[in-house]
Parts: C-alpha cells; structure tokens; sequence
C-alpha cells in the first residue's frame, strides 16, 4: 500500500523534537551508562545497611532493582543473566532489608567520646551515651 509509513518514517513528538523511531533507540541507555548508577547505589545501600539505616536501603534496593530491569528490557541480549542475577543475588538483600527493618525498632545505645579543654589547658575525655 502506498499510503502507509514504513517503521522508519514514523516520527514522535518528544516535547522538545521530532524524533524517528530509530533516533529514540539510539538514545536509550545502554549498560555503560547504567552500571555505572547500579554501582554507586549498592555502595549507599551497603553503608545505609550498615549504619542501620533501613529505610534508605530499602529505597536503593528497590532502585537497583529498577535500574537492572530497565537494563534488561532495553538490553535484550543480556536479559536473561540481568533475571538470574536479580532472581539469586537480590532476592536474599530483599529478604534482609525485611528482616532487618523489625529489628530496628529496637532501642539501641551508641556511646560517644569527646574531649573538653579543662581550665589548666589539658583536655579530659568524656563520655556520653545517646539514646536512639
């Protein structure tokens, strides 16, 4: 027929630019410019896990999460390993997160030290607790 647009002919409105569909291929991301952003959150998600932050653990392991599926659908070709790796590594940081959240309702002491000048010039430590 030939009134109808082949595939490459089609264009979309961007809200900045008449695109092709090719042109909006192109510009999806790649894992180059993904991985980079899975690496810096696992790394928030390690030290908020640590310092027992639970809820922003919880918020860069739902990010990742995202992020590794949109690298998977945009990525096809490393789709499957993207859905074993999330499927066997990630779902036991879920479980941990859950688990880990209850148990921060716990009261928890943290014992700080400081030192303070005396009136000779000599400083004396001092100890404090911080109930949180």
């Amino acid at each position: 027929m030939p009134d109808e647009k082949s595939l490459k002919d089609v264009t979309v409105w961007s809200g900045h630019r008449e695109m092709s569909l090719e042109d909006v291929a192109v510009i999806q991301p790649g894992l180059g410019r993904l991985m980079p952003e899975i690496g810096a959150r696992t790394w928030k998600l390690y030290y908020a896990a640590k310092a027992a932050n639970w809820p922003l653990a919880k918020f860069q392991l739902k990010e990742i999460r995202g992020l590794m599926e949109l690298a998977a659908f945009t990525r096809p070709k490393y789709e499957e390993n993207l859905n074993q790796f999330l499927a066997e590594k990630w779902r036991t940081s879920a479980r941990s997160t859950r688990s880990s959240t209850r148990r921060s309702k716990l009261p928890t002491r943290i014992t700080s030290s400081a030192t303070s000048p005396t009136s000779d010039g000599s400083c004396r430590s001092r100890r404090r607790r911080i109930s949180t």
